[in-house]
């Protein structure tokens, strides 16, 4: 399909956001930005068709990390560098047991199922599923499969963080801490598209 004049990137996109996004992109998602994703960019789950079930997981993990360790205005102006306290590293458990999100995913059970016999079954999968298709999106990384613990690659708390200790370590004079960093990306990274950390290179010039 052609893009229209509307869907073209603007003349002062000069850090190519519409590169992450796409052109054609019209999601309003309240996580957009925060995590650089979108349902143009999510893996297609046939138990949660409109992304329904996503958006509400998604927002409560924004939340959550919110509430666990608020950023100062220092850390959000790039003035310092983030460690790993200020990431969000939470159990499956934690959103397994949610009430809201239990409802959520009911509530659209009640549109897709008819027989109520199976709505444990539909919890389950709609749960594992979810988390299956983010961990492949970039959005969720398995921390300790023993503890069930992951690490959710938010833009400000993960990757922001990343690439400025990948500038610091390039015009650092310590060699071999500039040979680590470029040698290999840290796992948690490895299903994250290169152009979202494209895109942050370039916000951070």
């Amino acid at each position: 399909q052609a893009a229209t004049g509307n869907d073209l990137p603007s003349s002062d996109d000069t850090c190519g956001a519409w590169r992450v996004f796409g052109s054609d992109c019209r999601c309003s998602v309240p996580y957009k930005e925060s995590l650089l994703y979108c349902h143009c960019q999510a893996t297609v789950e046939v138990l949660d068709p409109q992304f329904i079930f996503r958006d509400a997981i998604l927002s409560n993990l924004l939340q959550m990390e919110q509430d666990d360790a608020p950023l100062s205005e220092e850390a959000l102006s790039g003035g310092r560098l983030m460690s790993e306290d200020a990431q969000l590293h939470f159990q499956y458990k934690t959103l397994v047991q949610n009430n809201d999100l239990e409802c959520v995913a009911k509530s659209i059970m009640a549109t897709t199922v008819d027989n109520s016999a199976l709505a444990s079954s539909f919890i389950r999968r709609i749960y594992s599923n979810t988390f299956r298709a983010l961990r492949k999106d970039g959005i969720l990384y398995l921390l300790d499969v023993d503890k069930d613990t992951y690490l959710l690659i938010s833009r400000e708390r993960v990757l922001e963080p990343f690439m400025r200790r990948l500038t610091a370590a390039k015009n650092s004079s310590f060699g071999l801490e500039r040979q680590i960093l470029q040698s290999k990306r840290p796992s948690y990274l490895n299903n994250v598209p290169n152009f979202r950390l494209q895109y942050i290179k370039k916000k951070l010039r």
